[in-house]
């Protein structure tokens, strides 16, 4: 299936080729990276592994097995109904890279790599990627199975920090997300692209990782809190734009952009003009953040979109520019009673 349009465009292809178009940007270690992205790279196989139940609302099919590199996938067949099932088993047979820093080298370690933290285990990542890659809600409810190398090589069942997750109900109408139910994705589709995520470097994979989070996790609550979805989707779309483009930005320049009225008050003042640069200075990384993301949006859309059918629900009587609750997965974009599309 392809993926699922959101406003009124295609959702970028964070695929290997895009990502790696990125100039100069920051760049990580290794050891830094994501956890699942550095099993790819080394495995301890000395580590206990776990296996993982991944949930979904949506029904998973194609072959019942599957791997890429350390990570295993088993399809449950379960049903699917109006809350999310155990749709995919994730086998991680050795769940640590090799090993880290200790003793008098990891304070340094860790404090170098405080930017790149992520806060996701390597099951919520692998989870996330190919959330991203379908356009479905996927996510990880933690372990059920525990693997040590010096025990039972089939594991044993461990179910202590599992948590089956669910979704918010919401009322009859309210669905913002209608592709997903009742429909089959298959696996493979996502497997590929996490072929794809293993070839990328630290950083790249890092901000990859990033946004398919905030995508995943958008998807979740898109019915429930559909303007929180969509503040998601905008910081998932701003993490690769401020990634991938990193040429300069007129501070000055992008202030009187954004606030046409304030710069022309503060010029007009006794020695406004040689404060403006100043001022502006401080608002260069919310300005230039927002800049780079205008530039990726257009560029991106005008990449990867397709034509399609126009589809628009009308919603009367609000004004605000902020999308409707109604609005996140239709074709367009309805604020008004006019029907308009992104840039």
């Amino acid at each position: 299936m392809t993926r699922p349009a959101y406003g009124c465009l295609e959702w970028p292809d964070f695929s290997e080729a895009s990502m790696g178009q990125a100039k100069g940007p920051p760049q990580a270690s290794e050891l830094e990276a994501p956890r699942g992205w550095q099993l790819f790279r080394s495995v301890d196989v000395q580590s206990e592994g776990w296996e993982y139940l991944l949930y979904s609302d949506s029904m998973l099919i194609g072959e019942e097995e599957g791997s890429v590199g350390p990570f295993r996938f088993f399809l449950t067949g379960a049903a699917v109904g109006s809350q999310p099932t155990g749709q995919l088993i994730l086998r991680i047979r050795h769940a640590h890279p090799k090993p880290e820093p200790t003793g008098g080298e990891f304070p340094a370690v860790a404090l170098k790599r405080r930017k790149w933290w992520l806060g996701l285990d390597p099951d919520e990542e692998i989870a996330a990627l190919p959330s991203l890659a379908l356009g479905i809600r996927l996510r990880s409810g933690g372990p059920v199975r525990r693997f040590r190398p010096t025990e039972d090589p089939a594991g044993v069942p461990h179910m202590y920090k599992h948590h089956a997750p669910g979704l918010v109900p919401v009322r009859h109408g309210r669905v913002q997300y209608p592709q997903v139910l009742d429909a089959s994705y298959p696996l493979a589709n996502g497997l590929n692209f996490l072929h794809k995520y293993r070839s990328l470097g630290a950083a790249d994979a890092f901000v990859l990782a990033k946004a398919a989070r905030q995508f995943a996790d958008a998807l979740w609550i898109a019915d429930s809190d559909p303007e929180q979805a969509w503040l998601r989707l905008v910081t998932a779309l701003e993490v690769v734009a401020v990634h991938v483009q990193t040429e300069e930005i007129d501070a000055t320049q992008a202030f009187e952009d954004a606030y046409p009225a304030a710069a022309h008050s503060m010029k007009s003042l006794e020695g406004g003009a040689d404060a403006l640069p100043l001022i502006a200075k401080e608002f260069e990384r919310l300005l230039g953040a927002g800049q780079r993301l205008r530039k990726f949006f257009k560029s991106t859309a005008q990449t990867h979109r397709k034509p399609g059918p126009k589809r628009c629900i009308k919603v009367t009587g609000h004004s605000s520019t902020a999308p409707s609750r109604r609005s996140i997965t239709t074709g367009r974009m309805c604020c008004t009673r006019e029907c308009h599309s992104l840039p």
